[in-house]
């Protein structure tokens, strides 16, 4: 076993027995189950209410995430989580010397970017590697949740990773000492007390030194030095693992200064006679982190291949669309490269794609599932999807990628209960909401009609741009037919007073619009559209 694998499993040791420590469960009591049926449906939430996600079989053991009402909430193999009856399986206790499977990710390449939200808007807080193991906290649609460290969690693409499990005595993680370093990467790098550039500058750190790393936040990293604890601007460190049982000559295998990253001290000006990096290199540009990134003619996969880059390239950042860079190639030409496989640096003077982790920060959103209990709404003409339950799970995904940009998320239902829609209209009322989002999935007599409509009620004003904006994010990501934002007389938008609009994501009298429906996947894009059009709205 080399020597980096080997802090790798340390850490996830450390890791798991920090989350478990988080949520109460003692290792000498881990509670296993086994499946006592040939198929055992799992379903959505703990009762028979909810809707089957998958099954599994005979035999199969899983570990007890949570206990609710006599059902067992388990992940499944593909990373999934789910509910299956108590009943139907039976348990056995995992002791203290005994292996136990953690499930983890790793990175397909070097360089794959974690964010501080569940969306290729949110922040890069700092990249994995190859080799580097990290155990899974959640799934969200097409993004997973991660421990970083003891004090860190991130995001990372579902299509970047692969998941595996790693088995570890619980017994061994008492005497494992890791710990974790940043390396300057800046010439001249403010230490401040706060997680932004308006916080006091305690001190100066230079490039090459290595501190200790506390904390990531919105871009920031917490450090120690031996003088003072104190924030630094992440995309000016870079982070090295330390372990105190590995050999300096192991540590020396990877440097942890990048000689090429000369960008200035947290996005700051250099004023006279400061010793602040030069003004020019303040530019945002993005760094290649492996050689044989495409650019491309356009902000899209679909568009031709100008070139291939390599291995520390870097290039001046343009514009932003979406979640691609237009960037500047020699020759006065332009180029596009996709933001999630390069490191960006100085993007916080790119208007378009600021810290998003604040951008809807005071901003109270309320997020309405439709139907719900004893209300099913529609139900699929092929596959007998209810409705209530698209609602309430593509909801859930919308309320995680709210809550990381910041705002505050007030659910009508989070869970299968029946509201009337005056209840509705009074909770957007009472928490006077800066946004009423309704969730809903269409019908038809007609089966050939198929598509994505956002309704407004006021025929003019911010209640049409707020759809308008929604409808346009939503179909470019789930890409079913557009049938435009239209004016909608719904109870929950005639009598609501606040900003209010109601998403019908698709028809689930449609075949291929129930299909799609279904798949976790496509509630994430829908999900993805409305998060991307409320962004857009508060901040164009």
């Amino acid at each position: 076993m080399n020597a980096h694998r080997l802090r790798s499993i340390i850490m996830i040791i450390v890791l798991v027995t920090f989350i478990v420590s988080i949520f109460g469960i003692a290792y000498a009591n881990t509670k296993q189950i086994i499946i006592e049926v040939n198929a055992l449906n799992v379903r959505s939430g703990p009762g028979t209410q909810f809707q089957i996600i998958d099954s599994v079989k005979k035999g199969e053991q899983f570990s007890v995430l949570e206990d609710k009402d006599r059902w067992y909430k388990i992940q499944l193999h593909n990373n999934q989580l789910g509910w299956v009856a108590s009943w139907l399986v039976s348990e056995q206790t995992i002791q203290s010397n005994q292996l136990v499977k953690v499930q983890v990710v790793e990175a397909v390449s070097n360089g794959i970017n974690v964010r501080t939200g569940p969306s290729l808007s949110f922040p890069v807080v700092t990249s994995i590697k190859k080799q580097e193991f990290y155990p899974i906290l959640e799934n969200n649609g097409e993004w997973i949740q991660i421990q970083l460290n003891p004090q860190t969690v991130g995001w990372v693409a579902s299509w970047v990773v692969v998941t595996s499990h790693q088995e570890v005595k619980p017994s061994q993680a008492a005497s494992a000492d890791v710990s974790r370093s940043v390396a300057i990467t800046a010439n001249i790098l403010n230490l401040r007390s706060g997680p932004n550039t308006s916080s006091t500058i305690l001190d100066k750190l230079t490039k090459g030194q290595v501190v200790n790393l506390l904390k990531i936040q919105d871009g920031w990293y917490q450090v120690k030095t031996n003088q003072h604890t104190g924030w630094i601007a992440s995309e000016y460190a870079q982070q090295t693992d330390t372990n105190s049982n590995t050999s300096s000559e192991q540590q020396k295998e990877n440097p942890p200064v990048n000689d090429s990253t000369t960008a200035p001290p947290d996005g700051q000006t250099s004023q006279p006679g400061s010793p602040e990096s030069s003004p020019i290199s303040q530019a945002p540009h993005v760094v290649i982190p492996k050689t044989g990134i495409n650019i491309r003619s356009g902000p899209g996969t679909s568009y031709n291949i100008l070139m291939s880059v390599n291995q520390g390239d870097t290039f001046t950042i343009i514009n932003t669309h979406g979640d691609w860079f237009e960037i500047a190639l020699a020759d006065s030409k332009k180029g596009f490269v996709a933001g999630w496989v390069v490191q960006a640096v100085g993007i916080d003077n790119v208007e378009n794609n600021r810290s998003i982790a604040g951008l809807l920060k005071g901003k109270t959103i309320v997020i309405d599932p439709g139907h719900g209990g004893i209300d099913v709404g529609a139900i699929g003409s092929h596959f007998k999807t209810l409705e209530k339950e698209l609602c309430l799970s593509t909801s859930l995904l919308l309320e995680s990628k709210l809550k990381a940009a910041g705002s505050n998320v007030i659910m009508t239902r989070n869970t299968d209960i029946f509201l009337s829609l005056p209840q509705r209209v009074a909770l957007s009322t009472k928490h006077k909401a800066d946004a009423f989002i309704s969730v809903h999935y269409n019908t038809n007599h007609s089966s050939s009609v198929n598509g994505t409509i956002v309704y407004h009620y006021n025929a003019k004003g911010n209640d049409v741009k707020l759809a308008k904006l929604v409808q346009q994010e939503i179909v470019q990501k789930n890409g079913l037919k557009d049938l435009g934002a239209r004016q909608g007389n719904f109870y929950v938008l005639r009598e609501n007073p606040q900003l209010s609009i109601l998403v019908e994501a698709a028809f689930l009298s449609n075949y291929n619009d129930e299909l799609v429906s279904r798949n976790r996947t496509f509630q994430d894009k829908v999900a993805e559209g409305i998060f991307q059009g409320v962004l857009k709205y508060f901040n164009e």
